[in-house]
């Protein structure tokens, strides 16, 4: 699968015709490869998990814990974040930079001070950031062979962090 049907998309605002495209081409290889051994198994295309998902699957698992926030939380939270500056409008595919330096970053805390009145929002807030930022660094660790074991181990982990957020909003 490559495209729309493999997700292949932005969570934030569902374009993805450079993922996909993407995709397509690490497909495209990985068939090539297992035409070539003359083998159509699992562990010969295994090759095309793995690939998409080191490179682009962190990612997308990043702003996919974003969107769970930004679709479940209340409108007037997610307001607040636009309107205090703390996510700007014009971030390129509705990501929230992690880290501010210097006097930037100064603003942004202070920005954040303001939802003192709102202690559970903050917390949930920290929990999907933090989720975010670890389901990343997972992605970095997709199993490279196929072993079901292994994947096992990994898709429980990812789960796992994801499984954080849901209960935040009484999910699955």
């Amino acid at each position: 699968l490559c495209g729309a049907s493999a997700c292949q998309c932005y969570p934030i605002n569902g374009s993805g015709i450079g993922l996909s495209l993407r995709g397509a081409d690490i497909a495209a290889k990985t068939a090539l490869a297992a035409l070539d051994e003359n083998r159509a198994d699992i562990q010969a295309l295994w090759a095309y998990n793995a690939s998409y998902s080191r490179l682009h699957g962190g990612r997308q698992a990043r702003l996919h814990a974003l969107q769970k926030l930004l679709v479940c939380d209340k409108q007037e939270n997610l307001e607040q974040l636009f309107a205090r500056g703390l996510v700007p409008l014009d971030t390129a595919h509705g990501e929230v930079a992690a880290r501010h330096h210097g006097a930037e970053g100064l603003k942004h805390l202070f920005n954040l001070l303001k939802f003192v009145d709102k202690p559970l929002f903050l917390f949930r807030l920290g929990v999907v950031l933090t989720t975010a930022v670890r389901v990343q660094a997972h992605y970095g660790n997709y199993p490279e062979k196929y072993s079901p074991k292994s994947f096992s181990a990994w898709r429980n982990e990812k789960d796992r962090l994801f499984s954080a957020i849901n209960r935040l909003y009484g999910r699955k």
